[in-house]
Order: structure tokens, then sequence, then C-alpha cells
């Protein structure tokens, strides 16, 4: 990593801050899972992550107890993440979770987004990303 790019990292941690709370991600776009998995644990969080819908409901039916946020992705293969979240919430009205999408929140604002804490646009931002969770974490 070039230096640059690592002090500007080390900056965005020390300004946003971390946790250590547990985040599920449901996100089936590889890349997008990976740098979301990579941000969290550095700031500290404990990650889970499952690539599609049915495998993260079973993962938040398996552990809810020990999850504290889900980041969830709405576009998703087996299970869309509408779906997800309204199953999700059934289990635990109380959930935490950011929506992320390629759509606009106008888009989506009428369905489900009113019920969730906050929302991602993709392509989202590191510093984005590490300030919504802390924020939806601390809410």
């Amino acid at each position: 990593m070039p230096k640059g790019q690592a002090e500007n990292e080390a900056k965005v941690t020390e300004s946003v801050g971390g946790g250590s709370e547990t985040v599920l991600i449901i996100e089936d776009e590889e890349q997008v899972g990976k740098l979301a998995v990579s941000l969290l644990e550095r700031y500290g969080y404990n990650v889970l992550t499952e690539a599609d819908g049915e495998h993260g409901l079973d993962q938040y039916t398996k552990n809810k107890k020990a999850i504290d946020l889900v980041l969830l992705d709405l576009t998703m293969p087996r299970m869309s993440g509408k779906m997800v979240f309204e199953k999700i919430l059934e289990i635990n009205p109380d959930v935490k979770v950011i929506i992320c999408s390629g759509q606009s929140d106008e888009d989506i604002r009428e369905g489900i987004l009113s019920h969730a804490q906050d929302f991602l646009k993709k392509p989202y931002r590191v510093k984005d990303l590490a300030k919504t969770v802390r924020k939806v974490l601390d809410s």
C-alpha cells in the first residue's frame, strides 16, 4: 500500500472510530463484500459475511443474539434483500440494518427503506461506510 494511502486510511480510522460489535454483511458482489469486510475488520469489528439472501438469513437466524448490525444489499440471487429484510424484521423487529443499493434512495424509500436505520448508495466511499456503521450502532 502506498504511504499516502496508508496515512489517509489511518486518519479516517482515527476520525471515525471503530468498535468491537458484530456486523453481518449480506452482499453478492464479491469485490464489494471483500472491501467491506476488510474495512470493518480494520476498524475492529467482528464480521460475518454471506453472498446471497438465503445464506444471509440462515446466518442471521443462527447468530441473531450476537449480530449487532446487518449490512444488506437489495439485489441478490436466491432471495432478494427486501425479502431477507422482511424476514429478519419478523425475527427481530429491533434489528439495526443498513441498506446498500445501486438504486437511489428515492427509488426505494416507499418500500423497506423506511424501516431501515440508514441507506448507502453503491458504490460507497470507505469513509461513508465507516461513519454510517458507527452512527447506526450508536443509535
